[in-house]
């Protein structure tokens, strides 16, 4: 298997898992429901759109990725998911779970600085998702991809919709590469090497092993890479 082919599985693998697809326009009501600002126009327009400031945007992503993190490390491996670790076939359990819980957090953040409804991770979808992986894992060329999809969801700001922005002519060569980065990124023994490095405790991938001291930074590099996008 080729090393884009890989982690392509590594994310249908990772898909499947429940509580991955976050819907775009619950997310938003729920998090600004109590604030000050109009929800009805930041599912509209995007929370920068719509005038939230930098600060707030920023102390509501953090939040977010606390959360997660929190749950990444409590969630036993694959928990809930049909067929159990069957399903997950060659794929490693802890990566997949780590996996899923890196694009269930990169959805929430892409809200949140305006790109939107990725939910359903479909073809239409895909690209925007393994674009903040890159992000999020260190791979070449993914911030190009991210100040891509900004400046496309940006001009089309009342056009919230995946599909116009996520075109093969504009991001199809960014996502092959990057897909080929993470392949090998994500083989186990790099994958495992990737991890031992901020935990050296760890000596192999373990179900609740990959803890928030590798989750966080991966979000902050996500987070940074947005804000510095849509703030610039």
């Amino acid at each position: 298997m080729s090393d884009e082919n890989f982690f392509l599985t590594v994310l249908d693998s990772a898909s499947r898992l429940p509580l991955v697809n976050v819907e775009r326009d619950d997310f938003l009501r729920k998090q600004f429901k109590n604030s000050e600002y109009d929800v009805d126009e930041i599912i509209r327009t995007g929370p920068v759109s719509a005038g939230v400031s930098r600060e707030k945007l920023k102390k509501i992503a953090k939040g977010v990725i606390r959360y997660e993190s929190t749950q990444v490390t409590l969630i036993s491996t694959a928990a809930g998911l049909p067929g159990g670790l069957a399903m997950l076939g060659t794929v490693p359990a802890d990566m997949a779970q780590y996996m899923g819980y890196l694009m269930r957090v990169s959805q929430k953040l892409m809200y949140l600085y305006g790109i939107g409804d990725i939910s359903d991770i479909s073809d239409s979808s895909k690209s925007a998702v393994i674009i903040a992986l890159g992000v999020m894992l260190g791979a070449e060329g993914a911030n190009n991809g991210i100040r891509a999809l900004c400046k496309s969801f940006a001009a089309n700001v009342e056009k919230r919709i995946a599909q116009k922005a996520l075109t093969k002519g504009t991001l199809y060569p960014i996502v092959k590469k990057v897909c080929a980065q993470l392949g090998i990124k994500l083989t186990k023994q790099g994958f495992a090497k990737a991890v031992g490095k901020a935990v050296p405790i760890i000596g192999g991938l373990t179900s609740g092993g990959l803890t928030a001291v590798t989750f966080i930074p991966s979000c902050n590099h996500l987070l940074n890479a947005l804000e510095e996008e849509m703030y610039c």
